[in-house]
Parts: structure tokens; sequence; C-alpha cells
């Protein structure tokens, strides 16, 4: 089945839920959070396209970052943004594969409270630096599918689940290719084909039952102490 995409174009500009989320916070935490987590994220894709010398802590960018996260009042969200800013300046060569389930991470936490558009530019920063054999690719996809359906973007929605689906199926993953297909019934429900979407989540149910559950890759750096290991010259 080909893969239907949305008429309209959608922004390029990335991060910009969280400057969104800035403009709109209900309070103070919330906006110093969605200002640190901007200036962190954008530090970590400029240090992934731009080289090391860009991130380093005597670098504006850096120290504009650190000092954002050092007025976050969320333990959990202040240590994932400063695992992140830690690596950045220890790797000389980047790579965004040890820190990408952080960044899912903070995705997480900010799809529980609600803060949807600025979760699902989490889990796309995931998967645009994902390699198409990794198992997080397909919750990323999965969970910015739900991002999208509860922002009410429907046509995207189902763009992820698909691209989700496609992607477990590739590696073999019955269970995440189940897990996938749970979005699509949602959206079948959401646009009146009740039917329809009641049924498939039956069969996706029932498949479930009986099909070996895939678990997520290890998070690294699980205590606040760990930091990343700068690599060795050879």
């Amino acid at each position: 089945m080909p893969i239907r995409r949305p008429r309209k174009p959608k922004a390029t500009l990335r991060h910009v839920a969280f400057l969104e989320r800035m403009e709109h916070a209900s309070n103070a935490k919330e906006r110093i959070e969605a200002k640190a987590s901007f200036l962190t994220l954008r530090l970590f894709e400029q240090w992934i396209g731009l080289g090391a010398l860009l991130a380093s802590p005597k670098a504006r960018a850096h120290a504009a970052a650190a000092a954002a996260v050092k007025e976050v009042r969320d333990a959990g969200v202040a240590e994932i943004l400063g695992y992140l800013l830690r690596g950045v300046a220890m790797l000389r060569e980047p790579d965004p594969q040890p820190f990408l389930r952080r960044v899912y991470q903070l995705g997480e936490r900010l799809e529980r409270d609600g803060a949807f558009a600025a979760a699902g530019e989490c889990y796309a920063l995931v998967t645009r630096h994902t390699a198409t054999d990794e198992p997080i690719l397909v919750d990323a996809r999965v969970r910015r599918g739900f991002c999208h359906r509860a922002v009410g973007d429907l046509q995207w929605a189902e763009l992820e689940f698909q691209h989700a689906s496609a992607a477990a199926a590739t590696m073999r993953d019955e269970w995440r290719t189940l897990v996938a297909r749970i979005g699509p019934a949602k959206v079948l429900m959401d646009t009146g084909r009740v039917r329809e979407g009641d049924a498939l989540m039956h069969t996706v149910a029932r498949r479930l039952d009986g099909a070996p559950r895939t678990p997520a890759p290890p998070t690294p750096g699980a205590s606040s102490r760990d930091k990343p290991t700068a690599r060795k010259k050879k």
C-alpha cells in the first residue's frame, strides 16, 4: 500500500514548538524548561551537523544552554539536558547514537505533561538521526504519531504510523509492527470509521497476546553521576 502524504507542507524550522511553549507557558517552570530544552536540543543538532568546535563549553551557544539548564527545577529534565551538554562537550567527533534514548525520554516526559507538539519535536529529532534498523526509530515514530493525533493532525499521524509499521516489518519485529497498527485503528475511529477501527484494534490485540515483546534498548548513563565517555585518539 502506498504511503499517503498530507497535502500541506510541514514547517521546516526545527524546535519551534519549544518557542511556542515558552510564549504560552502558564508558569515560570514551564517557560524555563522550554527555554533550556530549546537551547540544548538546538546545540545538539548543530553539534551533529557542524562539528564539535561549535559545542565547546567555551562557545557562546553552549554557555547559554548550560546557564538555562541550571535554572530548570525539574531534576529529571535537568539531568537529561545536562547529560546531552556533557556529551557534546566531551566527544571529539559528533555521534548522536549514545544520546538519542535520552532525547526520547525527554519526549516522554513532555507527552505526559500534555506538551504534545514539543514532545513530537523530540521524537522527530530521534528519527532524523537513528539508523533504519534500530528499534528506537519505530518507537519514536509511533509516539510522534500519537502526538500528531493528540493535536488533531490526523494525516501526519497516519503517515508516522505507516512509516513505523514499515520500519518494524523490515526489522522483522512482530511486536513493534503490531503496536504501530494501534495508531491507525484510533485514527479510523477519530474519522468516524468506528467499526473499521474497532475491528482493527481487536485484531491487533489478539495477535499481540501471542507476540514476543521486544524490549527497548537500555538508557545510557542511568545515574546523574554517569558521564559520556570521550573517545580516545587513535
